[in-house]
């Protein structure tokens, strides 16, 4: 079995959604890179795993999945507000708004958490998701 880059279709969204993120630019899936290898304003989706699936018995053996993934945002350093801005507005990109092929995305709080700055001053937030998928 083959699954899909859940990820890939998060940071997808978030691409189509916010104006001021590209997908490989200032966008990224997998963890966090140094802000001499990414733009200190950046953000990126790295997959969490996520709960057992549910397998149909049914003639194509489809299954349920409920990957999980953690969406790190970065602001320029100093700017708290505008990585605040940054981070709700990636949460409302995703939140009950899922992707074509997809059953349900589900932001796990009920808004982005602060986890402080980077030793070089950059405001950084954090929120889980987790998608529901058939495939």
């Amino acid at each position: 079995m083959t699954l899909s880059s859940y990820e890939d279709d998060l940071a997808a969204a978030i691409d189509t959604a916010l104006a001021a993120f590209t997908l490989g630019t200032n966008l990224y899936t997998g963890p966090e890179r140094p802000t001499d290898k990414s733009p200190s304003r950046c953000i990126f989706v790295l997959p969490t795993g996520g709960l057992p699936a549910r397998h149909y018995r049914s003639a194509t053996g489809a299954e349920v999945r409920y990957p999980r993934a953690q969406v790190l945002v970065r602001s320029e350093r100093g700017k708290f507000d505008q990585g605040k801005d940054d981070a709700r507005a990636a949460y409302a990109a995703l939140h009950r708004q899922p992707p074509a092929g997809y059953i349900e995305v589900e932001v796990l709080e009920s808004e982005p958490s602060y986890i402080g700055t980077r030793e070089s001053g950059e405001h950084r937030w954090t929120f889980n998701v987790q998608v529901t998928k058939e495939e």
